[in-house]
């Protein structure tokens, strides 16, 4: 026969799990909008039966019921969903960088108001054409003077912008390797934490939801694949742990810079020299160096732009002849090298000569003229030579192959596609990941309703245990006090 209290410890049973499913109820309700929070269910089942004894009764479970317990806690999560996520999010964190400076880079290239690099050769050209028709005039050099002056500084300043758009890339691919290497020594601390939380059995639910949501932030910055095995968690990129249990390795900017002279993101190896590449395929890191590269391109096509605009620029004025009579010298100049005159010339390096900007004799150093008379002076009025640096911006320049305004379109073409590129791949990535993040969150996210409904049914199971307590206290009270009696 069972014992007299055996009801008492089923009713004791039932008041301690369905409180501890309320208190998950609870927890849920509380973290409804915790970023990366999973909702957790408590799972109810049966204990161990009790096997009344008997002379010919077998052994097995399941002839008298001893109530109920919470066997485990466990969180909803989808780890296939999580892979596609992540995978995307990859995508996403690199397709964001690459839009964000092409977009830069764009501004920087379009002639907004009439005020960019192609309209200031435009003038420049115009006012050699102004001065063929009237070469003797003072104001018409001085313009020419000005638009030589305009078009050096508008190289300069595009360059310039471009160079800021670099270091400002340099700056956010050393502050990606510093979040990424903070991620990952907070992945290998809650690797730890969850370890030992978990050696009695138990799920460390808000640990992991910790662990995921840092992965889920890695996963934005680089390309990263997740193991999980018995629990422990390793993180790989490009065949690198970069967090193995509760070890880890970081990355940084290499000390010396590359032929191009760019510091390149390498791995620290366990003695803390520099190891091989990390050479990042998607996220954030793998954006920002992509960006980087393309925007160097763009100024080694814009230095290719001025060295063929100054080049036959100079190359045609030396031709021509001053007011003087004197032969025409270098227009645009360049860094001083000592086996080049006129220096070396980039679009960072571009100015008009000092000798043509003296304020005295500069206009007249102009040379316009192609010719002289027999006196060696300059025929009046002779303007053939500024028509013909005029005639330039015509003319095919770069190997026959386009003009200066068909190669700088040509850099705009190709800024353009680039740019438009990475904005359709970031509306479709955004898109994709929004969808898979309502397609996780139908799965992981706390649904209030849910709860609600949850929380009244464990509240009346909760009041009908304790109502079964007073049952059976009032059946031992009968059978204490009221038995057995003598009257």
């Amino acid at each position: 026969m069972r014992s007299t209290f055996f009801g008492l410890d089923i009713a004791r049973k039932a008041l301690a799990a369905q409180m501890r499913a309320l208190d998950v109820t609870g927890h849920n309700i509380a973290n409804q909008a915790t970023p990366g929070y999973s909702r957790q269910r408590a799972v109810l089942t049966t204990t161990n039966p009790y096997t009344v004894p008997g002379m010919h009764s077998h052994t097995g479970a399941g002839q008298v019921g001893t109530g109920v317990q919470v066997s485990t806690i466990y969180r909803l999560r989808d780890n296939y969903i999580d892979y596609q996520l992540r995978s995307q999010s990859q995508h996403l964190g690199k397709a964001a960088a690459e839009n964000q400076t092409l977009d830069r880079v764009e501004g920087i290239f379009g002639d907004l108001q009439g005020s960019g690099l192609k309209t200031a050769i435009a003038q420049f050209f115009n006012a050699w054409q102004d001065l063929s028709r009237d070469a003797s005039n003072e104001t018409v050099r001085a313009i020419v003077q000005q638009r030589g002056v305009a078009v050096a500084d508008m190289f300069r300043h595009v360059d310039s912008q471009l160079q800021d758009v670099v270091e400002d890339i340099n700056h956010g691919i050393s502050l990606t390797i510093t979040d990424i290497n903070s991620i990952v020594d907070r992945i290998a601390s809650l690797n730890a934490q969850i370890q030992t939380s978990e050696l009695g059995g138990k799920n460390a639910n808000d640990l992991r939801d910790r662990r995921d949501l840092l992965i889920d932030e890695l996963s934005q910055l680089i390309n990263v694949h997740v193991f999980e095995n018995n629990g422990q968690l390793s993180l790989v990129v490009n065949g690198v742990s970069i967090v193995r249990h509760e070890s880890v390795t970081h990355m940084k900017l290499s000390d010396a810079p590359d032929q191009n002279g760019i510091h390149q993101v390498v791995w620290i190896n366990a003695n803390g020299d520099e190891g091989a590449p990390v050479r990042a395929t998607s996220g954030r890191l793998a954006g920002l160096e992509s960006s980087r590269s393309k925007t160097l391109s763009y100024m080694d096509r814009l230095d290719q732009l001025a060295r063929e605009f100054a080049e036959a620029v100079n190359n045609q004025h030396k031709q021509g002849r001053t007011l003087e009579g004197e032969a025409g010298s270098a227009f645009f100049v360049g860094l001083p090298d000592p086996d080049n005159p006129d220096g070396i010339i980039s679009a960072g390096h571009i100015y008009v000569n000092d000798y043509l900007l003296d304020e005295e004799f500069g206009k007249g150093r102009i040379a316009a003229a192609a010719a002289i008379d027999q006196d060696g002076n300059t025929i009046a009025g002779d303007g053939s030579n500024a028509l013909a640096i005029a005639q330039l911006r015509n003319k095919l320049l770069f190997n026959d192959t386009a003009t200066l305004e068909q190669f700088y379109e040509g850099i705009i073409g190709t800024l353009g596609v680039d740019a438009q590129h990475a904005l359709h791949l970031l509306e479709n990535q955004t898109l994709l990941v929004e969808q898979l993040e309502m397609r996780r969150s139908s799965v992981s996210g706390v649904s209030l309703d849910e709860e609600m409904t949850n929380m009244i049914q464990y509240q009346h199971a909760y009041n009908a245990a304790a109502r079964l307590v007073t049952v059976i206290d009032e059946i031992l009270d009968t059978l204490i006090n009221r038995t057995g009696l003598v009257r």
